[in-house]
């Protein structure tokens, strides 16, 4: 198993065995019916905010880990590769298919803020080593591309 793997079934298995003794706590506890529910409405909002702590986390330590991944460990997966010959075609290949997938499942604030983050990204790393003229003719066509 992976450390991703591990760590998301760690945080899930956390969340739910928390979520499971709470529970049974609150309900074996001797309190009126009303106090009860209210206890376990707070207890269930610190679960929901630790479960997003963890996921930010989770997160964080991905985006620390890419570049090592796609320098040495994703190449020595694939035999040899290099980041220089492997990347690019994966990218080509995979990418706006799991774009065509996740997009639309994104909620639209976070799509929009999502897909403008890409757009620059594209427009400034993709233009690299250019000419300005070069430049200018990626930039129109993905304004094309858009308008389209």
């Amino acid at each position: 198993m992976s450390y991703s793997n591990s760590a998301s079934a760690f945080g899930i298995g956390f969340i739910v065995s928390a979520f499971i003794g709470l529970t049974i706590g609150i309900l074996y506890a001797p309190r009126p019916g009303k106090e009860t529910r209210e206890q376990l409405k707070d207890k269930t909002k610190d679960i929901i905010e630790k479960a997003k702590e963890t996921t930010d986390e989770i997160t964080k330590k991905a985006k620390e880990m890419m570049p090592a991944m796609c320098n040495s460990v994703m190449p020595t997966m694939m035999e040899g590769l290099t980041i220089d010959n492997m990347m690019p075609h994966m990218m080509k290949e995979m990418m706006p298919d799991c774009l065509w997938e996740l997009l639309p499942k994104m909620p639209n604030e976070m799509r929009v803020e999502f897909i403008s983050n890409m757009t620059g990204i594209l427009a400034d790393r993709g233009s690299a080593d250019m000419s300005e003229e070069e430049k200018e003719n990626l930039v129109a066509k993905i304004t094309e591309k858009v308008k389209a």
